[in-house]
């Protein structure tokens, strides 16, 4: 603030006045107009203050599904505000500076979700950044260290990737804090400050494989020393806060780390029925992500579903009915019911966009019944040794980070005309390089409300789908003919990890566009058992990014 702000002048409350009153707001509403009538006169520390309660009310709304109308109007006319105050006088406090990192990651991640989405808090990014590291980044403490870097990873992982800030500078930044990070000061960390301090390393190599950073050396020594801190306090750590432990390891990939510790406390925590369902999840994945077993920590999951099925959504059904065979019995029927209701949206005459409100995925197993039920084949055992090869070689070749493959082999008849072929594509983003547009004129992709950012255009079943299509029209030139629907043959296809909603759909416009082709699909997973496995397990599932968070 500027000198003389805090001293209040006839009329007009001072900055700690302001402060004080803000604070003591018990209701939303009341702190709305209180923070509405004096938004020109507070000064940057105060705006910050306002955003975080923003934020916070943001959460509570959007977890009791309430009303968020009012906290994104409040966020929407501070933000602004803050800039300003920012690029008039910078912000020497490193708390503050922290506190509006983590705001700037809480609210990017609200208002991506939001059916408007708005770029201001990865907009303010930068300078906070900036400041911090003019600022020297020794001069922060442990825990404001390890806020200023959840924000500015939660900032960047919920934006699409032209809108995010140049991965160069967001390691020079983790660069940099590794090394104002000694083991003295790790020790000064509470439980709280050291997982978030991993989550945000976890956050920032967590992203798809064609825009991910990697972590500098140092920061992955950080990982592994603030790894080794948490262990020594497990007693001291929330269950959630175990869980987000292995969920950052597994996701940083710090291969010299060992959770058994962990896994013994979350033993322990079960039997005292500590455990929810949704931890349950979390837990699955960094185990299958660092290939150990699972049973030791999950194995009367069917008796937890019985005590908390209710807390579960479909997210944690299609984990779950995919990993452990004795719930499918209970778990398939509802995840078809959820499908018939999502893939009502999805209709292939829509001039706009489709929207689907409904999870990511319904897992291997779900996704596979619902095709059987569509009227979809399973491939031929000779095709899937061909798509292993093919996949491995991929893999090989391109790591194995977020990688998910699709692979086609089709022949279509058109008259006396004949088409064959295999088409291999990876998942990417459409401003990656190996991305290309293909004319897709009756498939339309399903924006995902859970993952806003994500161009559904650009996932690897779409893009072999978009070539198939290709492929049946240049058939229908050679052979003379516009008549698509007239095209014959078969389409094997296999995928290394469940269809998202959005392809599921895909593949069922596919089917209807193309009535005489047989379309036989094959689906892996990370989470499948051995014996469910179609091919055997390959490095592609390895490393990949977790539910978020």
């Amino acid at each position: 603030s500027a000198p003389g702000s805090h001293v209040a002048r006839p009329g007009i409350p001072s900055q700690a006045d302001l402060n004080r009153r803000l604070r003591a707001a018990a209701a939303f509403d009341d702190f709305f107009l209180l923070a509405s009538a004096n938004a020109l006169r507070l000064d940057a520390v105060n705006i910050i203050t306002c955003l975080g309660r923003v934020a916070k009310e943001l959460d509570k709304q959007r977890a009791s599904r309430g009303d968020e109308r009012l906290p994104m109007q409040v966020s929407a006319e501070l933000l602004p505000l803050c800039a300003a105050k920012l690029r008039d006088e910078p912000l020497r406090c490193p708390r503050a500076l922290a506190t509006l990192s983590w705001v700037l990651g809480r609210l990017q991640a609200l208002w991506s979700s939001a059916p408007a989405d708005n770029m201001m808090p990865i907009g303010l990014m930068p300078v906070v950044i900036e400041t911090a590291s003019l600022r020297g980044l020794q001069t922060f403490s442990p825990l404001d260290l390890s806020m200023l870097l959840w924000g500015a990873a939660a900032t960047q992982r919920a934006v699409c990737r032209h809108n995010r800030l140049p991965v160069e500078n967001l390691q020079e930044l983790f660069s940099e804090a590794a090394t104002a990070f000694d083991p003295r000061r790790l020790q000064e960390l509470e439980p709280r400050g050291l997982v978030m301090l991993l989550c945000a390393h976890a956050m920032l190599v967590g992203g798809p494989a064609s825009d991910a950073a990697r972590l500098p050396p140092e920061s992955l020594q950080l990982v592994t020393n603030a790894t080794a801190e948490a262990a020594h306090r497990l007693e001291r750590l929330s269950t959630r806060g175990i869980v987000n432990v292995l969920w950052a390891v597994a996701s940083a990939r710090a291969s010299s780390i060992t959770p058994e510790a962990f896994l013994e406390e979350l033993r322990t925590r079960k039997r005292r029925a500590e455990l929810e369902p949704g931890d349950v999840a979390n837990v699955l994945w960094s185990l299958c992500s660092m290939s150990l077993p699972v049973e030791s920590v999950t194995g009367d999951l069917p008796c937890l579903l019985d005590r908390k099925g209710s807390q579960l959504g479909a997210r944690e059904w299609a984990t779950f009915a995919d990993a452990f065979p004795g719930c499918r019995t209970a778990l398939l029927p509802k995840l078809a019911h959820e499908a018939q209701t999502l893939l009502c949206n999805g209709g292939c005459d829509s001039s706009i966009p489709p929207t689907s409100q409904g999870p990511l995925s319904l897992g291997a197993m779900a996704t596979r019944q619902l095709l059987l039920q569509s009227g979809m084949a399973l491939p031929g055992r000779e095709f899937l040794e061909i798509a292993s090869v093919r996949c491995e070689l991929k893999t090989v070749r391109k790591g194995a980070k977020g990688l998910v493959l699709c692979f086609a082999s089709f022949e279509m008849h058109l008259g006396d005309t004949c088409k064959t072929g295999t088409v291999l594509r990876r998942n990417a983003n459409s401003n990656d390089a190996a991305f290309e547009t293909v004319g897709a004129s009756l498939l339309q992709p399903v924006q995902l409300s859970e993952t806003p950012h994500v161009e559904r255009g650009g996932c690897a079943e779409f893009r072999v789908l978009a070539s198939l299509e290709a492929a049946a029209k240049e058939l229908s030139q050679m052979a003379g003919s516009g008549e698509l629907r007239s095209v014959h043959g078969c389409v094997e296809l296999y995928v290394t990890e469940p269809p998202c909603v959005s392809c599921l759909v895909n593949l069922q416009q596919f089917a209807k566009s193309f009535p005489k082709l047989t379309l036989a699909v094959g689906v892996d997973g990370m989470f499948l058992p051995r014996s469910d496995r179609i091919l055997p397990r390959m490095s592609v599932y390895a490393g990949r990014r977790g539910p978020p968070k």
